[in-house]
C-alpha cells in the first residue's frame, strides 16, 4: 500500500526503489508497479487519490499561514 500511495503522490518508481526496500515476503517492485498501473486506470481510485492529495495540500497551505501569523 505504501508503494501505491507514494506513486499516486507523484513519486517515480525509480525514486521509490532508490530510497530502499520496505517490501515483504516475495513481493517485487514490478509486482507493486503492476498493481499501481491497474489501479491508476480505475477512474474512481485515481479521483479519490487526487482529492486526498488536494485536501492535504490545502491543509499544508493553511497550517503554513497560521504558523507565519504567529
Amino acid at each position: 500500500m505504501k508503494y501505491i500511495i507514494m506513486r499516486f503522490g507523484g513519486v517515480s518508481q525509480a525514486q521509490i526503489v532508490a530510497a530502499g526496500t520496505f517490501l515483504n515476503f516475495d513481493i517485487t517492485w514490478d509486482n507493486c508497479e503492476s498493481i499501481y498501473s491497474q489501479l491508476s486506470k480505475d477512474e474512481s481510485v485515481s479521483r479519490n487519490f487526487a482529492e486526498t492529495y488536494s485536501t492535504y495540500d490545502s491543509l499544508v497551505v493553511g497550517v503554513n499561514k497560521i504558523t507565519s501569523a504567529i
